[in-house]
């Protein structure tokens, strides 16, 4: 493991737990989220190697090795801070919108000074602190506003921030997760990550487990970071097994998880233990880096295959960084190449499949219009002939004959008028057959070949929507 330029003596082992919050209020975009999350991660894995540099031992120098350091942002957690982040400030926006104007606009003014303290520092950061601290408390003592999970939320932060009594600011994050409840809130989870690990820096790790295990009941398999949080409350309580069972889910979600591990002095006593894990994940994240580089390269010989079948271009997406060797990527590195190459394949690969669909459905446009126009074709000739036979059969049974007539004969006319109106009959429909058996001759042959060629198109179209469709599936 490379040594990052961070100086240990400066700062202690960084938790992301503790600066999520201001990222999630700060960063505006993914890529910029992924940037800041970068820059904890490589501070935690300096603080790592240090760890293990200290344990002395090959398995060790093994583990720092496996691990590597990260050398680039990884987008896809970028872009779940920033999922986050919008879904709490939707949910505040929300809580907020049926309040009368006043307190309203307190909660508002509250969240921007809250953003001025994060991003000021020195004195302006604590003046910003407390102001949004008075605003959010004048919400709160509104009947209505007290049960806002939301401000009860960044009061606890903004107290935790100001350096207040732990025990107060455990108070707020609890009554935050009470009234969030457990129904997938933006707010529950955190504001019990917060409650639990304030508890174990008051040492009371009994607490912050059973806290914690209400966190773990509902996020599923989306929170590593959670886990290893969990582990490390689970460890000092004396759950050994639950700590390394945590640790283990931990490392195989998320490669990032091990910085925070090694990083952390109260998860020494696994450091040893989960050297074998991180071979483990090193080899299985080779391995996937290998099969999504090996799949980006089946996605990119779609271009020219598209340029050859169908005649269709594509424009590929920015290419991903190829490492001269999988087999000497740091697990960090190839679990990142593995999901660069990942999402730039299953662009390429809806890029394409979406072109060829568009180009079905053109074809398959196409050869109906053809259709119908020589159904309607055929249909008109069919229509005069059966119209003549019908007026012949009416000729016959009538007994006369459909001969050339005048049509200015008054006396022929007034004979029998019924003849004479089939006779004229007769004759519009012979013209219009006549009229139609041209138009057939001239333009039958082109329209039942324009038909063709559609309908071999989308033949062609569907033989390679089944190609790609394979190619993207395997």
């Amino acid at each position: 493991m490379s040594v990052s330029p961070v100086d240990p003596s400066t700062q202690p082992p960084p938790r992301l737990l503790e600066q999520l919050h201001a990222l999630e209020l700060t960063c505006s975009s993914a890529t910029e989220a992924a940037r800041a999350l970068l820059g904890i991660w490589k501070t935690q894995a300096y603080h790592a190697s240090v760890a293990l540099g200290q344990l002395g031992s090959t398995e060790s120098h093994d583990v720092a090795t496996n691990l590597g350091m990260p050398a680039q942002p990884d987008i896809s957690e970028g872009e779940r801070l920033i999922a986050k982040a919008q879904a709490q400030e939707a949910e505040f926006d929300r809580l907020c919108s049926s309040y009368d104007a006043m307190h309203r606009e307190m909660a508002i003014q509250g969240r921007q000074a809250l953003k001025n303290g994060i991003r000021y520092t020195g004195r302006e950061r604590e003046e910003e602190l407390r102001d949004a601290l008075r605003l959010f408390k004048g919400v709160l003592e509104n009947p209505i506003g007290s049960r806002n999970f939301a401000i009860w939320f960044e009061v606890g932060w903004i107290q935790w921030m100001l350096g207040e009594p732990r025990e107060t600011t455990i108070d707020s994050f609890y009554h935050a997760a009470r009234l969030a409840g457990s129904q997938d809130t933006a707010y529950y989870v955190p504001a019990i990550r917060h409650q639990a690990y304030l508890q174990a820096q008051l040492g009371s790790w009994g607490d912050a487990w059973a806290s914690i295990q209400r966190a773990l009941s509902v996020t599923g398999e989306s929170e590593p970071l959670l886990w290893v949080e969990a582990a490390r409350y689970a460890l000092q309580a004396g759950k050994r097994s639950d700590a390394q069972s945590l640790l283990d889910r931990a490392l195989d979600k998320s490669p990032s998880s091990a910085f925070a591990l090694y990083s952390d002095p109260d998860l020494g006593l696994l450091h040893a233990a989960c050297g074998q894990t991180i071979e483990r994940f090193t080899q299985a994240a080779r391995s996937s880096a290998a099969y999504e580089l090996t799949r980006l390269q089946t996605a990119h010989e779609t271009k020219p295959y598209l340029l050859k079948a169908l005649g269709l271009e594509i424009v590929l997406p920015p290419s991903t960084a190829i490492p001269e060797s999988i087999e000497k990527c740091g697990l960090f590195e190839a679990h990142t190449v593995a999901a660069a190459a990942r999402r730039e394949a299953s662009q390429i690969f809806d890029q394409v499949i979406a072109l060829i669909q568009g180009e079905h459905t053109k074809a398959e446009e196409s050869a109906r219009r053809f259709k119908i126009q020589i159904d309607q074709a055929l249909s008109e000739k069919t229509y005069y002939e059966g119209s003549l036979r019908n007026i012949e059969e009416h000729a016959r049974e009538s007994g006369f004959q459909l001969h050339s007539y005048s049509f200015n004969n008054p006396f022929f006319r007034r004979r029998n008028q019924k003849a004479e109106d089939a006779r004229f009959a007769y004759e519009s429909f012979k013209q219009q057959l006549a009229q139609s058996e041209e138009f057939l001759k001239s333009h039958l042959p082109a329209m039942e070949s324009a038909f063709d060629k559609q309908e071999q198109r989308r033949f062609q179209v569907e033989e390679v929507l089944v190609w790609v469709t394979a190619k993207r599936e395997a």
